[in-house]
Protein backbone atom coordinates (compact mmCIF):
# COMPACT_ATOMS: atom_id res chain seq x y z
CA UNK A 1 0.00 0.00 0.00
CA UNK A 2 0.90 3.77 -0.48
CA UNK A 3 2.93 5.76 2.04
CA UNK A 4 -0.44 7.56 2.70
CA UNK A 5 -4.25 7.37 2.39
CA UNK A 6 -6.76 10.33 2.11
CA UNK A 7 -8.88 10.21 5.01
CA UNK A 8 -11.27 11.81 7.07
CA UNK A 9 -14.69 13.34 7.08
CA UNK A 10 -16.87 15.67 4.77
CA UNK A 11 -15.61 18.14 7.62
CA UNK A 12 -12.02 17.44 7.18
CA UNK A 13 -10.18 15.11 5.21
CA UNK A 14 -5.75 14.73 5.37
CA UNK A 15 -3.29 12.69 4.61
CA UNK A 16 -2.50 9.97 7.05
CA UNK A 17 -0.38 7.29 7.32
CA UNK A 18 -1.75 4.46 5.12
CA UNK A 19 -1.62 0.78 7.23
CA UNK A 20 0.64 -1.89 6.84
CA UNK A 21 0.27 -4.45 3.38
CA UNK A 22 -2.09 -6.96 4.41
CA UNK A 23 -5.01 -4.73 4.84
CA UNK A 24 -8.62 -6.68 5.26
CA UNK A 25 -11.35 -4.95 2.76
CA UNK A 26 -13.34 -7.25 1.57
CA UNK A 27 -17.54 -7.36 1.49
CA UNK A 28 -19.96 -8.75 3.61
CA UNK A 29 -22.68 -10.35 3.20
CA UNK A 30 -25.85 -12.96 4.15
CA UNK A 31 -25.24 -16.43 3.74
CA UNK A 32 -26.53 -19.67 5.07
CA UNK A 33 -26.04 -23.16 3.98
CA UNK A 34 -27.01 -26.81 4.91
CA UNK A 35 -27.98 -30.17 4.14
CA UNK A 36 -30.90 -31.50 3.44
CA UNK A 37 -32.45 -34.79 5.45
CA UNK A 38 -32.00 -36.87 2.07
CA UNK A 39 -28.82 -35.43 1.45
CA UNK A 40 -28.62 -32.86 -0.65
CA UNK A 41 -26.99 -29.59 -0.32
CA UNK A 42 -29.34 -26.11 0.25
CA UNK A 43 -28.31 -22.56 0.17
CA UNK A 44 -28.99 -18.96 -0.22
CA UNK A 45 -27.01 -15.91 0.28
CA UNK A 46 -27.47 -12.31 -0.46
CA UNK A 47 -26.11 -10.68 -3.65
CA UNK A 48 -25.93 -7.19 -2.11
CA UNK A 49 -22.76 -6.49 0.28
CA UNK A 50 -21.11 -3.84 2.49
CA UNK A 51 -17.56 -3.39 2.87
CA UNK A 52 -15.81 -3.67 5.75
CA UNK A 53 -12.11 -2.67 6.80
CA UNK A 54 -9.62 -3.51 9.00
CA UNK A 55 -6.73 -1.70 8.98
CA UNK A 56 -3.33 -1.64 11.87
CA UNK A 57 0.13 0.55 11.57
CA UNK A 58 3.44 0.03 12.64
CA UNK A 59 4.46 -0.65 15.82
CA UNK A 60 6.97 2.34 15.19
CA UNK A 61 4.32 4.91 14.40
CA UNK A 62 4.40 8.14 16.70
CA UNK A 63 2.35 9.04 19.28
CA UNK A 64 0.71 11.78 17.07
CA UNK A 65 -0.79 9.41 14.33
CA UNK A 66 -2.22 7.66 16.90
CA UNK A 67 -4.28 9.93 18.76
CA UNK A 68 -5.42 11.82 15.59
CA UNK A 69 -7.48 8.58 14.66
CA UNK A 70 -8.63 8.67 18.13
CA UNK A 71 -9.74 11.69 17.48
CA UNK A 72 -11.49 11.32 14.33
CA UNK A 73 -13.40 8.00 16.31
CA UNK A 74 -14.33 10.54 18.81
CA UNK A 75 -16.33 12.84 16.39
CA UNK A 76 -13.71 15.56 17.13
CA UNK A 77 -13.30 16.10 13.29
CA UNK A 78 -17.39 15.46 12.67
CA UNK A 79 -20.02 13.51 13.39
CA UNK A 80 -20.76 12.24 9.63
CA UNK A 81 -19.76 9.28 8.20
CA UNK A 82 -15.62 8.36 7.52
CA UNK A 83 -14.58 8.98 4.53
CA UNK A 84 -11.04 7.04 2.63
CA UNK A 85 -9.38 6.20 -0.48
CA UNK A 86 -7.97 2.91 -0.95
CA UNK A 87 -5.03 3.61 -2.64
CA UNK A 88 -4.43 0.83 -4.65
CA UNK A 89 -7.95 1.15 -5.83
CA UNK A 90 -7.02 4.49 -7.79
CA UNK A 91 -6.84 2.80 -10.97
CA UNK A 92 -9.67 0.48 -10.81
CA UNK A 93 -13.31 1.58 -9.85
CA UNK A 94 -13.70 3.83 -6.64
CA UNK A 95 -17.37 3.48 -6.91
CA UNK A 96 -19.61 1.37 -3.96
CA UNK A 97 -20.49 -2.03 -5.40
CA UNK A 98 -24.03 -0.67 -5.70
CA UNK A 99 -23.19 2.61 -7.85
CA UNK A 100 -20.74 0.21 -9.89
CA UNK A 101 -23.43 -1.90 -10.71
CA UNK A 102 -26.47 -0.39 -10.88
CA UNK A 103 -28.70 -3.78 -11.03
CA UNK A 104 -27.27 -4.85 -7.88
CA UNK A 105 -30.97 -2.27 -6.24
CA UNK A 106 -33.21 -5.24 -8.49
CA UNK A 107 -34.95 -7.34 -5.78
CA UNK A 108 -33.98 -5.11 -3.53
CA UNK A 109 -30.32 -6.96 -2.74
CA UNK A 110 -29.06 -3.19 -2.12
CA UNK A 111 -30.57 0.36 -1.97
CA UNK A 112 -32.02 2.06 -4.71
CA UNK A 113 -29.79 5.39 -6.08
CA UNK A 114 -32.82 7.43 -5.00
CA UNK A 115 -33.37 6.19 -1.61
CA UNK A 116 -36.02 8.76 -0.23
CA UNK A 117 -38.29 8.54 -3.74
CA UNK A 118 -40.42 5.64 -4.00
CA UNK A 119 -39.60 5.24 -8.16
CA UNK A 120 -40.41 2.09 -10.01
CA UNK A 121 -37.06 0.53 -10.69
CA UNK A 122 -37.40 -2.18 -13.31
CA UNK A 123 -34.38 -4.83 -14.81
CA UNK A 124 -33.24 -4.38 -18.50
CA UNK A 125 -31.26 -5.80 -20.63
CA UNK A 126 -27.71 -5.48 -21.08
CA UNK A 127 -26.94 -5.59 -25.11
CA UNK A 128 -23.57 -6.25 -26.51
CA UNK A 129 -22.05 -6.12 -22.75
CA UNK A 130 -19.50 -8.70 -23.48
CA UNK A 131 -16.74 -5.84 -24.89
CA UNK A 132 -16.38 -4.03 -21.42
CA UNK A 133 -17.38 -7.08 -19.65
CA UNK A 134 -20.50 -4.78 -18.39
CA UNK A 135 -23.19 -6.40 -16.23
CA UNK A 136 -25.59 -8.66 -17.96
CA UNK A 137 -28.59 -6.40 -16.49
CA UNK A 138 -29.61 -2.85 -16.04
CA UNK A 139 -31.75 -1.00 -13.96
CA UNK A 140 -34.52 1.13 -14.99
CA UNK A 141 -35.72 3.67 -12.69
CA UNK A 142 -39.01 5.67 -14.04
CA UNK A 143 -38.21 9.83 -13.02
CA UNK A 144 -41.66 10.70 -13.50
CA UNK A 145 -42.21 11.58 -9.85
CA UNK A 146 -38.92 12.55 -9.05
CA UNK A 147 -37.47 15.95 -7.76
CA UNK A 148 -35.85 18.37 -10.49
CA UNK A 149 -32.04 19.03 -9.55
CA UNK A 150 -29.82 18.29 -6.65
CA UNK A 151 -32.05 15.42 -4.63
CA UNK A 152 -29.67 16.03 -1.84
CA UNK A 153 -26.87 14.13 0.45
CA UNK A 154 -28.80 11.39 1.13
CA UNK A 155 -29.71 10.30 -2.51
CA UNK A 156 -26.25 11.26 -4.10
CA UNK A 157 -23.17 10.15 -3.06
CA UNK A 158 -20.40 12.05 -2.35
CA UNK A 159 -16.53 10.77 -3.78
CA UNK A 160 -13.39 12.06 -1.93
CA UNK A 161 -10.87 13.48 -4.14
CA UNK A 162 -7.30 13.61 -2.68
CA UNK A 163 -5.49 17.13 -3.66
CA UNK A 164 -3.44 16.42 -6.83
CA UNK A 165 -5.92 13.95 -8.08
CA UNK A 166 -9.02 14.40 -10.95
CA UNK A 167 -11.45 12.19 -10.60
CA UNK A 168 -12.41 10.82 -13.83
CA UNK A 169 -16.01 9.62 -14.34
CA UNK A 170 -17.77 6.88 -16.88
CA UNK A 171 -21.22 5.97 -17.33
CA UNK A 172 -22.85 2.92 -19.04
CA UNK A 173 -26.54 4.58 -19.66
CA UNK A 174 -29.49 5.79 -21.48
CA UNK A 175 -31.72 8.90 -20.38
CA UNK A 176 -34.69 10.19 -22.06
CA UNK A 177 -36.06 14.06 -21.42
CA UNK A 178 -33.69 15.89 -19.28
CA UNK A 179 -32.99 12.57 -17.05
CA UNK A 180 -29.25 11.71 -16.51
CA UNK A 181 -26.45 11.61 -14.03
CA UNK A 182 -24.72 14.51 -12.82
CA UNK A 183 -21.48 15.13 -10.94
CA UNK A 184 -20.73 18.46 -9.15
CA UNK A 185 -18.31 19.90 -7.28
CA UNK A 186 -18.36 19.91 -3.14
CA UNK A 187 -16.74 23.31 -1.92
CA UNK A 188 -15.53 23.59 1.85
CA UNK A 189 -19.22 24.34 3.53
CA UNK A 190 -20.40 20.76 1.76
CA UNK A 191 -22.23 22.65 -0.89
CA UNK A 192 -22.55 21.41 -4.43
CA UNK A 193 -21.51 23.38 -7.29
CA UNK A 194 -22.84 23.61 -10.84
CA UNK A 195 -23.02 20.27 -12.36
CA UNK A 196 -21.76 18.34 -14.94
CA UNK A 197 -23.98 15.55 -17.13
CA UNK A 198 -22.38 12.49 -17.44
CA UNK A 199 -21.88 11.09 -21.06
CA UNK A 200 -24.05 8.04 -21.75
CA UNK A 201 -21.64 5.84 -23.24
CA UNK A 202 -22.63 2.71 -25.53
CA UNK A 203 -21.59 -0.71 -24.42
CA UNK A 204 -18.51 -0.98 -26.63
CA UNK A 205 -17.07 2.80 -25.88
CA UNK A 206 -13.27 2.48 -26.14
CA UNK A 207 -12.68 5.45 -23.75
CA UNK A 208 -14.57 4.34 -20.49
CA UNK A 209 -13.74 7.74 -18.62
CA UNK A 210 -14.10 10.80 -20.89
CA UNK A 211 -16.11 13.25 -17.93
CA UNK A 212 -13.78 14.83 -15.62
CA UNK A 213 -15.22 17.04 -12.74
CA UNK A 214 -13.49 19.86 -11.48
CA UNK A 215 -13.08 18.95 -8.26
CA UNK A 216 -14.28 21.40 -5.36
CA UNK A 217 -12.61 21.54 -1.73
CA UNK A 218 -13.53 18.51 -0.70
CA UNK A 219 -14.79 16.30 -3.37
CA UNK A 220 -17.70 15.33 -5.81
CA UNK A 221 -21.61 14.44 -5.48
CA UNK A 222 -22.80 11.98 -7.92
CA UNK A 223 -26.43 11.55 -8.48
CA UNK A 224 -29.17 10.78 -10.71
CA UNK A 225 -31.98 13.18 -12.01
CA UNK A 226 -33.40 15.16 -14.12
CA UNK A 227 -33.54 19.46 -14.58
CA UNK A 228 -37.08 19.75 -15.86
CA UNK A 229 -40.64 18.48 -14.67
CA UNK A 230 -42.09 15.95 -16.73
CA UNK A 231 -41.76 12.51 -18.10
CA UNK A 232 -38.28 11.15 -17.80
CA UNK A 233 -36.65 7.65 -17.50
CA UNK A 234 -33.10 6.10 -17.02
CA UNK A 235 -31.55 3.18 -17.82
CA UNK A 236 -28.18 2.35 -15.56
CA UNK A 237 -26.37 -0.63 -16.65
CA UNK A 238 -22.62 0.56 -15.13
CA UNK A 239 -20.74 2.72 -13.94
CA UNK A 240 -16.71 3.37 -13.41
CA UNK A 241 -14.42 5.94 -11.49
CA UNK A 242 -11.00 6.66 -11.64
CA UNK A 243 -8.20 8.91 -9.49
CA UNK A 244 -5.81 10.25 -11.98
CA UNK A 245 -2.64 12.09 -10.66
CA UNK A 246 -2.49 15.54 -12.48
CA UNK A 247 -3.55 15.53 -16.34
CA UNK A 248 -4.82 12.67 -17.81
CA UNK A 249 -2.29 10.48 -19.59
CA UNK A 250 -3.09 8.60 -22.90
CA UNK A 251 -2.65 5.12 -20.67
CA UNK A 252 -4.57 2.32 -19.56
CA UNK A 253 -6.54 4.60 -17.29
CA UNK A 254 -8.57 5.54 -19.98
CA UNK A 255 -9.49 2.32 -21.52
CA UNK A 256 -11.82 -0.56 -20.42
CA UNK A 257 -12.91 -3.12 -19.29
CA UNK A 258 -15.34 -2.16 -16.70
CA UNK A 259 -14.40 -3.43 -13.07
CA UNK A 260 -16.59 -3.89 -10.37
CA UNK A 261 -16.52 -0.92 -7.49
CA UNK A 262 -14.21 -1.49 -4.91
CA UNK A 263 -15.01 1.52 -3.33
CA UNK A 264 -17.74 2.75 0.00
CA UNK A 265 -20.69 4.89 0.49
CA UNK A 266 -19.54 5.41 3.96
CA UNK A 267 -18.10 4.51 6.94
CA UNK A 268 -18.38 4.03 10.50
CA UNK A 269 -15.64 3.05 13.50
CA UNK A 270 -16.13 -0.54 14.49
CA UNK A 271 -15.35 0.77 17.95
CA UNK A 272 -12.33 2.81 19.32
CA UNK A 273 -8.49 2.32 18.08
CA UNK A 274 -6.20 0.24 19.70
CA UNK A 275 -3.26 1.69 21.15
CA UNK A 276 -0.43 -0.01 22.53
CA UNK A 277 3.22 1.88 23.32
CA UNK A 278 6.43 0.24 23.03
CA UNK A 279 9.21 3.02 23.83
CA UNK A 280 10.04 6.63 24.16
CA UNK A 281 12.38 6.22 21.04
CA UNK A 282 12.34 9.53 18.96
CA UNK A 283 9.05 11.12 21.27
CA UNK A 284 7.58 7.57 21.81
CA UNK A 285 6.62 4.62 19.58
CA UNK A 286 3.02 2.96 19.30
CA UNK A 287 0.88 0.55 17.02
CA UNK A 288 -2.32 1.35 16.56
CA UNK A 289 -5.21 -0.53 14.65
CA UNK A 290 -9.04 0.56 13.64
CA UNK A 291 -11.39 -1.33 12.08
CA UNK A 292 -14.47 0.36 9.78
CA UNK A 293 -17.97 -0.70 8.34
CA UNK A 294 -19.48 0.53 5.35
CA UNK A 295 -23.22 2.09 6.68
CA UNK A 296 -23.67 5.21 4.21
CA UNK A 297 -26.01 3.87 1.74
CA UNK A 298 -28.27 2.06 5.24
CA UNK A 299 -28.09 4.97 7.05
CA UNK A 300 -30.70 7.60 8.23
Amino acid sequence: MGAQMWFGTEEYMQWVPAPMSGADMGAKGWATSGTLLNGGGFGAGSFGSHKNYSFSWSAASSPEAALLMQAYQAGTYGRGHIQLVDPTAYGTNILPAHWADPSLALGNEAPTLLRTRNLPVTPSVTSNFRANRLPVRGATYDLTAAAVGFPGARDSLFIPVPPGYQLRLGAFYSATATAGLFAAPVDAAGSAGTPIKLTPLAADASVIIPDAVPAGALGVRLWLGKTAPGPASATLRALIARLVHGALPDGKELYGPWVAGEGHSGLIFNGPPTYVKYNGVDGGQVGYAASFKETGSWAY
